[in-house]
């Protein structure tokens, strides 16, 4: 006779294997579309397509998915409490206009995703993003990014884009910092080179605006720059 423990196993391992089941016709579903070489390079970056585990009180459910702004459609597999709404945790496929791959592995609430990653890939250049999203799927708040040329951007967005505090830095090891408006710098920022020195000043739509004082890595005063819109219009001065 089976103990509660048993059943609990057996139940609990049949629900594992109805996920597994779920996760592979999710995944053949992205490939099948033309996009294996997507799902690799997602499993790459550290999405754990097959680390999903049911959860009491929880029912996976595999719907396409539709009503999104600037996306032609996806799959969802994952977590739902009613059997119809996703709750919890999930995996997201979407495509946009451009055919465009988009997968997010999220929490969601009420239909929209909270919290977690999401990996695209623009141009034959996979970007990776973490944080929290808004009910249009772009970052929202405090979260990061890299992408395949080895940038990375950490700090607050808006609707996807940089806004707020934050900080990029190139793969060479060159970085860009300061207050941010629509993926531009705007008000004060600093520039730091590979060599340690650094360049401090306003910004207006991502160009350097007035005044721009230059240091030494071991903040030594270089020279002050003149700017208008991005444009010297003096002379450096030493100081």
């Amino acid at each position: 006779m089976e103990t509660g423990y048993s059943i609990s196993q057996r139940i609990w391992k049949q629900a594992t294997n109805r996920a597994l089941v779920g996760i592979d016709k999710f995944v053949n579903l992205i490939r099948d579309q033309g996009h294996g070489k997507f799902v690799e390079q997602a499993m790459l970056q550290g999405f754990s397509l097959y680390d999903m585990q049911p959860f009491a009180g929880k029912v996976m459910i595999d719907l396409p998915f539709q009503g999104v702004r600037g996306f032609r459609g996806g799959h969802y597999f994952g977590e739902s409490v009613d059997g119809a709404t996703r709750e919890c945790f999930g995996l997201l496929f979407l495509t946009d206009f451009l055919d465009n791959p988009y997968l997010y592995e999220c929490q969601w609430s009420q239909g929209y995703p909270s919290t977690g990653k999401m990996i695209k890939i623009e141009n034959n250049q996979w970007i990776h993003y973490e944080g929290t999203f808004d009910r249009d799927f772009q970052l929202v708040g405090n979260g990061k990014s890299w992408n395949q040329q080895g940038g990375k951007y950490e700090g607050w967005w808006r609707q996807g884009k940089f806004h707020g505090q934050g900080k990029y830095t190139w793969a060479d090891g060159m970085s860009q910092q300061g207050q941010w408006k629509d993926d531009k710098l705007q008000g004060y920022g600093k520039i730091t080179y590979q060599n340690g020195s650094y360049l401090t000043g306003d910004y207006k739509n991502g160009l350097p605006d007035g005044i721009h004082l230059a240091f030494a890595k071991d903040n030594d005063p270089i020279e002050s720059r003149t700017y208008n819109q991005g444009i010297l219009i003096k002379e450096p001065m030493r100081l």
